[in-house]
């Protein structure tokens, strides 16, 4: 009829309405179908499928709420996005690791830096405000360039190192804040 017909989806049996233009064009999803689909995507990223989002202020994309299943953040995205990413991570729990990282070492997160990578930081013994990159900080690996100290001035280790190259020994003597980091960064 005009108003439209009723059609069966031929995996799952189940019926719905489907108008005549949805039927020449060939677009008949069946939601039931799609959203098991879809659950199964987020099963095997991690996360649960919580269904379309009350935000939905992309027209050309639906967007659905998803949980991660160890933290409980939600996180709201196409599917597409859960579907192409290798590993999906909790952008909650990403940045308070970040928070815990500055803390760790004395500093405070301001927020985000300008450049890619990079954080601002408030030093909190001296409260000088410096963009640093996130690595450094997790590595203890930066100085208030505004206090006048070095990294000679600040407490650090002396370290010995055997290293090899092509057949060549020598010892290689040094000054760290963090000995273990350096030998990562000479590949020992």
């Amino acid at each position: 009829g005009g108003g439209g017909w009723t059609v069966r989806c031929k995996s799952c049996e189940s019926e719905r309405h489907a108008t005549g233009q949805n039927i020449r064009l060939g677009y008949l999803p069946c939601h039931p179908c799609v959203t098991a689909k879809l659950k199964q995507e987020a099963l095997e990223k991690g996360l649960l499928f919580l269904g379309e989002s009350d935000t939905q202020d992309d027209p050309d994309n639906t967007l659905y709420d998803y949980q991660f299943q160890d933290c409980k953040h939600i996180r709201t995205c196409i599917s597409g996005d859960v579907r192409r990413a290798d590993e999906m991570t909790c952008s909650t729990c990403r940045y308070q690791g970040w928070v815990d990282d500055a803390r760790r070492v004395g500093l405070v997160l301001l927020g985000q830096g300008i450049k890619k990578g990079y954080m601002r930081y408030r030093f909190s013994e001296c409260g000088h405000e410096r963009e640093l990159y996130r690595e450094a900080v997790k590595n203890n690996a930066f100085i208030c360039n505004q206090c006048n100290v070095t990294a000679w001035d600040s407490p650090a280790t002396v370290y010995l190192f055997r290293m090899e190259y092509d057949g060549f020994e020598w010892l290689k003597l040094g000054y760290s804040k963090n000995p273990m980091e350096r030998r990562k960064k000479y590949g020992l």
